[in-house]
């Protein structure tokens, strides 16, 4: 929270609500089944981000044309994950 902050990321500076995807403490998480997956039978996604309607992911284009798709699927892979588990 305190990186955030210290980068310019405030609802005063974007002209919106920032929010904290999994919590103040970074515990709000909500268990997702993977019924079909290989090795991983379940998931921990910030509550935010399971809750939410739509979600815009912001990639820069780096290398090569895929090099969007791939990054923007990490990003939400590793970013969207709970911090408890």
């Amino acid at each position: 929270m305190v990186t955030a902050e210290r980068n310019g990321y405030n609802s005063a500076t974007l002209g919106c609500p920032f929010i904290y995807a999994d919590g103040f403490m970074g515990t709000d998480d909500l268990r997702v089944d993977l019924p079909q997956g290989y090795i991983l039978k379940e998931a921990y996604i910030a509550e935010a981000i399971a809750a939410a309607d739509v979600l815009i992911t912001l990639t820069h284009f780096k290398g090569h044309p895929e090099g969007v798709i791939g990054g923007a699927i990490k990003n939400l892979g590793i970013g969207a994950q709970s911090k408890t588990r």
